[in-house]
């Protein structure tokens, strides 16, 4: 997504595992196929890889409190 911005990230709590979130339409029809997806990527390592390059503080995102 060429346009796309990180505008903000939650502050972390605790020692539990950090959690990610996507944002369908409620029933939506591709919600188990973006499920599959998102495990995929998790258990391949790339999900982490993106987190590294993307979400950490390096992209300098304002904690939303």
């Amino acid at each position: 997504m060429p346009d796309a911005k990180i505008v903000g990230q939650f502050e972390a709590k605790g020692a539990a595992a950090e959690r990610f979130g996507l944002v369908l339409d409620k029933g939506s029809r591709i919600t188990g196929c973006v499920s599959d997806a998102v495990d995929s990527l998790r258990r391949d390592g790339t999900l982490a890889r993106l987190e590294k390059k993307w979400l950490s503080e390096a992209a300098d995102a304002p904690v939303i409190k």
